[in-house]
């Protein structure tokens, strides 16, 4: 399955970013798919004059970067989303939608019924645009996308871009939303953002920190988060911060191996981890 993350890049990637970038990672390879990331300069643009972020090129190679040292290679593409602006064009005329000239917070130039719509209505005031979902969908049929994996807080684009995808004729995508990492020091439902002080991958690899301490320790958050019920991945005090190196240790091994000893499938262990194993290697093959 192809997969991809799509940052905007106002900052570096940080380790709420490192658990999405690993999972759409870990679901490309598994599936002997490739990997993308789609940097969304359409929106990064169309802000950039009203927030001051830094350049967008700079930002690209820090990404690359982070994300190169984070998964050992860089990844299978590469893709600007501004490349595909006739596209997007297109298809927005096709669903009768118009590009807004520029994009704020509370701005849309360029669609006054939009900005009517949310003038009326506060709530919806910093709500996307349709189009710039069209340019989402478009890009990925152009790259020949086939899923992703994002953070639940996205769950409510779900339905929109199933609807565009259909409407402009492309291939079903499959959507995963997962919990997204938070800190026991944040807020409830605060999730790890660069606002709230959350550890550049760059930090933490000058901290001393390897890319297996980081994936594994996001992977054990998910695993007490889900055993314990809780909504959201939550990183323990001191885990993965930038002064020093705390790690959560990885049991998932440990757990399937107590699973089989227990004769799950009324196999001696042996065997259950034997065809584990071979499992393992025919879907890797």
């Amino acid at each position: 399955m192809n997969t991809r993350v799509r940052p905007t890049p106002n900052a570096p990637p940080h380790s709420g970013h490192a658990w999405v970038i690993w999972k759409n990672y870990e679901a490309a390879r598994s599936t002997g798919g490739n990997f993308s990331v789609i940097f969304d300069d359409v929106i990064y643009n169309a802000a950039v004059l009203d927030l001051g972020w830094p350049s967008i090129e700079r930002m690209k190679e820090e990404w690359l970067s982070q994300v190169t040292w984070l998964l050992g290679e860089p990844p299978d593409v590469v893709a600007m989303s501004g490349d595909f602006a006739e596209q997007h064009a297109a298809a927005c005329e096709q669903l009768g939608l118009r590009m807004p000239r520029q994009f704020t917070p509370k701005s849309f130039v360029g669609d006054p019924v939009f900005q009517a719509t949310i003038s009326a209505s506060p709530a919806l005031e910093h709500a996307l645009h349709p189009a710039y979902a069209v340019t989402r969908v478009v890009d990925d049929a152009l790259l020949h996308i086939e899923g992703f994996i994002r953070g639940n807080d996205l769950l409510r684009e779900c339905a929109l871009y199933d609807y565009l995808a259909h409407a402009l004729g492309y291939p079903s995508v499959r959507q995963l939303y997962v919990p997204t990492l938070t800190r026991a020091r944040n807020a409830v439902g605060q999730k790890e953002s660069s606002s709230f002080g959350a550890p550049t991958l760059a930090q933490l690899r000058a901290a001393g920190y390897t890319p297996q301490q980081i994936i594994d320790s996001l992977e054990e958050c998910n695993r007490l988060s889900r055993r314990a019920g809780l909504e959201q991945n939550v990183l323990p005090v001191g885990v993965l911060e930038p002064d020093h190196v705390r790690t959560l240790e990885s049991r998932v091994v440990a757990d399937i191996m107590r699973e089989a000893v227990a004769g799950a499938t009324g196999k001696p262990w042996q065997e259950d981890v034997a065809e584990a194993v071979k499992r393992r290697a025919g879907d890797a093959s």
